[in-house]
């Protein structure tokens, strides 16, 4: 398990954490994750909750586009948004390869602006459930979705 500490805010707004660095990825059977997408789901949600991709190690937001060093490599799902609800991570690209989601993923984030996040302490954990599905994978007609778990410590507890 990966536990990252957060602290519920006096008021409104703290600083975002990023809780899912080291990480990792591997699409055995395909070059890259062009047509699939990753997902980032809390067991539960309150008002206020915000999951997110912070800018840097050259990834930028720009509204929903995701861009890595310039260019477009995926999209905000505009339904999964990260606004008090899973952040889904469409791709659109050849160059989202393992490493990309690693990095990627370091660069998710999770904030409240709510004044009482952990709703009076009875939510005071949550579980993070990362859903990564891998997309055309050269050709092959199915789908693959994995959710990544221990031991890439990946479902985890946010402590607020």
């Amino acid at each position: 398990m990966l536990f990252r500490s957060w602290s519920e805010p006096a008021s409104g707004s703290a600083n975002p954490i990023q809780f899912l660095s080291g990480a990792t990825a591997a699409d055995i059977d395909g070059e890259n994750y062009n047509g699939g997408f990753l997902q980032v789901s809390l067991a539960a949600y309150n008002s206020g909750d915000s999951l997110s991709i912070s800018n840097g190690n050259g990834f930028t937001l720009s509204g929903t586009a995701l861009s890595l060093n310039g260019n477009v490599i995926g999209n905000i799902d505009a339904t999964n948004n990260g606004s008090a609800k899973d952040l889904k991570i469409n791709f659109v690209s050849a160059l989202v390869t393992d490493q990309v989601i690693q990095d990627l993923m370091n660069q998710i984030t999770y904030n409240s602006t709510s004044e009482n996040p952990s709703q009076s302490g009875s939510m005071l954990t949550r579980s993070v459930t990362v859903t990564l599905n891998y997309g055309g994978n050269e050709g092959r007609s199915e789908e693959h979705t994995s959710e990544l778990q221990s031991p890439c410590n990946l479902v985890c507890r946010l402590l607020l």
